[in-house]
């Protein structure tokens, strides 16, 4: 079965009905009993591990819930720039790197140790239009473009990268 979401998605949409609800990331927080970090990190796109009972409280708490359905294949109205960008990274790699995985690392500017290589080929070898259309897919998460510029800078220089990139 395929999901056609990235679970940052999830997190603007929880952020979405959470302002329609007049709550406060506090109130919905004391009303799913959760931390407030967690509903900032949810909405963010970067909680490292959520449970799917925390998941649904906070869903519930929201008037939503969660289903899955087997979907049509529907050709989308722009590529996955994250998905193409981590074919090309993985291509000489034995440790895969997933859009998921290249979505945090972008969102929070922390590099994983192993992908190192990965990025590297990411930042140097992707084409440009690739890079700029993975960076718009990441900012319409929740996070402030310009955050995910600034980010993007830290991983290039934080990975020694060797091409001028215009984002």
């Amino acid at each position: 079965m395929v999901i056609d979401m990235y679970f940052q998605d999830i997190g603007a949409t929880i952020r979405q009905a959470r302002l329609a609800n007049k709550l406060t990331q506090e109130n919905l927080a004391v009303q799913a009993e959760v931390s407030r970090g967690t509903i900032n990190q949810l909405e963010a796109g970067v909680y490292p591990d959520l449970g799917a009972k925390k998941l649904l409280t906070i869903l519930k708490v929201l008037g939503l819930d969660l289903s899955i359905r087997k979907t049509r294949k529907v050709k989308p109205a722009e590529p996955d720039y994250l998905e193409l960008a981590c074919i090309s990274a993985n291509v000489s790699y034995k440790e895969p790197m997933t859009p998921d995985v290249l979505a945090q690392t972008l969102l929070t500017g922390k590099v994983p140790p192993k992908l190192r290589p990965n990025l590297r080929v990411v930042y140097d070898e992707v084409p440009p239009q690739v890079f700029a259309g993975m960076v718009r897919q990441v900012s319409r998460w929740g996070s402030r473009p310009e955050r995910v510029v600034r980010h993007v800078r830290e991983i290039g220089e934080a990975i020694g990268c060797t091409r001028k990139l215009a984002v």
